[in-house]
């Protein structure tokens, strides 16, 4: 099998000319051997796998054509899912999918890696894109892109149980070797970010944090749906739809409670979208949603009467959580 390089991609961008283009190129921690732990940048490429050996060919190829690059050697990307969802499934996603499903699931205990939260990826490019527009001073720069921890698939899974709640003894540990892959796989490719924080200032957050931030997104995002598609049903109903679809699929809200330590809720009065229960539709019913929930159904039905006790307005969040 062949290496693969982007040459037609590179040659299109230098057709601009070599000193108004800078090209950012995503690379892998695959390019490593991994025979030990936090790789440094300027470690030795020895991949064992031709998508590693495919990246060290473009990485070369790059520097040898380009002016102005920056070739970030990137970790396991996660995160939410994207607006436009993709087939191919996620890491985090998978795993609590398995999970929530009660039985025992194989996970590897011998390979590490030091996965990054997407937007801790986005920042990265924005940032190296905003100096280079900027300063316009020549980028040749070689990064490490990973989270802060060094975790196995085990310990990965292990930190979505401990999100969702979910016992750990459906987590099995085995080795890598118990499993034909087909393809060799690194057994640590942890890598070194202390040239990324000192060049760009930016900290990656934590590999337990950014589950959390993965599974709330995942959360808001299923409250959204819920919400929209009893909007779409029942228009100015008088609340039994959302009543229908969040007893539909309560998860997604017990989880807004369990992860936001919610003891209270915010109390959704029937008529919504009138102005109180003046219609005629019997007496007024009240349907309570963890407030996260709360104001997104507020937001977008827009109901007139949304209370909540005075002594906890502390801890109500913006009404655009569940909005962007």
């Amino acid at each position: 099998m062949a290496t693969n390089v982007p040459s037609s991609l590179v040659d299109w961008s230098l057709s601009f000319g070599n000193d108004k283009t800078l090209l950012i190129h995503l690379s892998t921690d695959q390019v490593y051997q991994g025979v030990k732990s936090f790789y440094k940048e300027e470690d030795e490429t020895l991949p064992v796998n031709m998508y590693g050996k495919s990246k060290v060919a473009a990485e070369k190829f790059i520097t040898e054509k380009c002016s102005n690059y920056a070739i970030l050697r990137s970790s396991i990307i996660y995160g939410p899912q994207t607006i436009s969802p993709i087939e191919k499934s996620l890491p985090i996603q998978w795993m609590n999918a398995v999970l929530s499903q009660g039985q025992q699931v194989d996970f590897f205990n011998d390979e590490y890696r030091c996965p990054v939260y997407v937007k801790d990826m986005v920042d990265v490019i924005l940032s190296l894109t905003k100096s280079w527009l900027s300063d316009g001073k020549k980028v040749q720069l070689l990064l490490n892109v990973g989270g802060p921890d060094r975790v196995s698939r085990l310990q990965m899974a292990e930190s979505v149980a401990e999100v969702r709640g979910y016992s750990k003894s459906m987590i099995k540990s085995v080795p890598a070797s118990s499993v034909n892959r087909g393809v060799a796989s690194p057994s640590d490719i942890s890598m070194d970010i202390t040239r990324l924080t000192q060049t760009l200032g930016i900290q990656p957050i934590t590999f337990l944090d950014g589950v959390r931030a993965t599974l709330d997104a995942e959360a808001i995002s299923k409250c959204r749906f819920l919400v929209c598609k009893s909007v779409n049903q029942t228009q100015a109903d008088t609340g039994c739809g959302i009543h229908a679809a969040t007893r539909g699929d309560r998860e997604a809200v017990a989880l807004w409670q369990k992860q936001h330590d919610l003891t209270h809720a915010l109390v959704l009065q029937s008529g919504l979208g009138t102005k109180g229960n003046t219609d005629g539709r019997g007496p007024t019913s009240k349907i309570s949603l963890p407030a996260p929930v709360a104001i997104c159904v507020s937001q977008l039905m827009g109901v007139h009467s949304l209370s909540t006790p005075s002594s906890e307005h502390h801890w109500m969040p913006s009404p655009q959580i569940c909005l962007q």
